[in-house]
């Protein structure tokens, strides 16, 4: 993820950034450091199909929505595209990079973690962000959805719970370091980060009830990844 005044580029041959695999078609997304976004047909070997070259800076983030009918990316620019309804969803500009945007379950919002630490939530159609989350100090790095509501990690070392219709923070957990991913499960039982300090760590409700999940403290499990790196 960038930070606010993080000027390192990516040298040549360019990087990929971010990966994504379609909903249901087997098609692969991808976005790099030469500012362009691919889009991969599947079958036995990967072919381009079409190539997006809309941002003026590396990008950092690709999305399909989960009805699988649109694609977003988010830059250093400081712009999400949505490439099927051709929009541009702009937050404060390129000061502020965009290190992860993700779609809602209902595929009408997509949500942006920004280098300034909010979390902007747009409508796909486009225009101004409708719900402006603030995650903490130092940039925001990742996003989740589930059925709890959205997830939002960053260097502030910690993993927030919102409930984007209202605007408001449901639940907060201490991660004590960096967090750089936040993924659920197929279920919404776990959610699980990855940390600077070199750990994947997952957190569960100590109750089987859904409902304990942002109720209730959770217990940690964390598993320690650095040997891999």
């Amino acid at each position: 993820p960038r930070g606010n005044n993080d000027d390192v580029k990516c040298a040549a041959p360019p990087q990929v950034t971010a990966v994504a695999w379609h909903p249901s078609s087997g098609k692969l997304a991808s976005g790099g450091c030469d500012r362009s976004v691919i889009v991969w047909s599947g079958g036995g070997e990967l072919a381009v199909e079409k190539k997006h070259s809309e941002h003026d800076d590396d990008c950092n983030c690709v999305a399909w929505s989960p009805c699988g009918e649109q694609l977003a990316s988010g830059g250093d620019d400081g712009v999400v595209h949505v490439y099927s309804q051709g929009s541009a969803l702009k937050g404060k500009g390129k000061k502020h990079a965009v290190n992860d945007c993700r779609f809602s379950p209902d595929s009408k919002r997509i949500a942006c973690a920004y280098a300034d630490g909010v979390v902007r939530v747009f409508r796909v159609g486009g225009g101004s962000a409708q719900v402006t989350l603030k995650h903490g100090d130092g940039p925001c790095s990742c996003l989740c959805w589930n059925s709890h509501g959205l997830w939002s990690g960053g260097w502030n070392k910690r993993l927030t719970l919102w409930n984007p219709g209202k605007g408001a923070q449901v639940q907060s957990i201490r991660a004590g370091s960096k967090v750089f991913s936040v993924a659920s499960t197929a279920n919404d039982a776990e959610i699980c980060a990855t940390v600077k300090a070199g750990k994947l760590m997952i957190w569960k409700p100590k109750k089987a009830e859904a409902t304990s999940y942002v109720k209730k403290l959770m217990s940690l499990l964390t598993v320690d990844v650095s040997q891999f790196q």
